[in-house]
């Protein structure tokens, strides 16, 4: 059976290798995705259509070269899940 971290480690090399709908349809209906504040798509996205329109397409629109590498999963339990780790690109 595969944990919390593999499930997440999962959507993160789906999303590497572009595979979006793979990634959005593992979502729950009421994900609750936070980008970090200070950064230009900062703020709490809730539902699997909210992230795809204020991240995702974001990202994917208005970035060269966009990568995100997460180098450390911690399983904390109770579903909560943290990803650490880099994400770069060139802002067109």
């Amino acid at each position: 059976m595969a944990t919390n971290a593999d499930i997440i480690r999962g959507l993160y090399n789906a999303f590497a290798t572009g595979d979006v709908p793979a990634v959005l349809g593992a979502f729950d209906d009421n994900i609750s995705w936070t980008e970090a504040e200070g950064f230009m798509y900062g703020g709490t996205y809730v539902g699997p259509s909210a992230v795809l329109e204020g991240v995702f397409a974001r990202l994917g629109s208005e970035w060269e070269g966009m990568t995100v590498s997460p180098e450390t999963i911690i399983d904390g339990g109770d579903g909560h899940v943290v990803a650490l780790g880099t994400y770069s690109g060139k802002y067109k």
